[in-house]
């Protein structure tokens, strides 16, 4: 099956019954979310609703998705403050959806299609939501909570699949596997950083296939 474990002293054990809502293609993602009724965990996968959540008893799935209407397996979310309140953002496959516990509202603005990732990350301005797409003019984008803005120079393949935020001693940094033009307008090909405005790439000996 595809439950969650938890590792309880030396051994793992299922985290609620085995008729969890999961079936048989599982889990990709958890996450904590407050939404309202105190810290709860939520689960993406592949499985009929994409989004669960463990109240401590047993595993639900009210949040009332679309079956298969969810980007890449139902691995795509985050928690991010827009200042009105933390809200799970969440990649369906034609925008982006929020969820504040209670309901769900669509995220506006022009870049929330064929997203791969999402991640929050302070690049020096503030948190802000960033997502991977596939969109030679907006491969990476920066939500600020009120608008939208594309971060990359457009050309190239126009692609980002993964983010990730890390200080490598230089400051913290936005890193991306990345099929875009860098800000000198070479190809990043397969990794970049974003920091203080500008990405830069990585030697070709540590591009891959992401």
């Amino acid at each position: 099956g595809g439950s969650v474990y938890r590792l309880n002293g030396s051994a793992w054990q299922p985290v609620g019954p085995n008729t969890s809502p999961f079936g048989s293609n599982g889990v990709v993602r958890l996450k904590t979310f407050d939404d309202g009724a105190g810290p709860r965990l939520y689960a993406g996968g592949n499985f009929p609703g994409a989004l669960a959540v463990w109240d401590g008893v047993a595993w639900t799935s009210p949040l009332g998705l679309g079956y298969y209407n969810f980007a890449e397996g139902g691995r795509v979310f985050e928690v991010f403050d827009d200042g009105a309140g933390a809200c799970l953002y969440f990649a369906l496959l034609d925008g982006l959806r929020r969820w504040t516990g209670t309901t769900w509202e669509v995220v506006p603005g022009p870049y929330t299609s064929w997203v791969s990732d999402l991640l929050v990350h302070d690049d020096g301005t503030g948190p802000a939501l960033f997502a991977a797409r596939s969109d030679v003019n907006a491969a990476v984008v920066r939500y600020d909570g009120a608008a939208w803005t594309a971060i990359t120079p457009p050309g190239g393949v126009g692609s980002a699949s993964h983010l990730a935020s890390y200080d490598d001693g230089g400051g913290p940094a936005l890193f991306a596997t990345a099929w875009f033009n860098l800000s000198n307008g070479a190809p990043a090909g397969g990794l970049a950083m974003w920091r203080a405005g500008r990405w830069t790439g990585f030697p070709s000996s540590m591009s891959g296939s992401g």
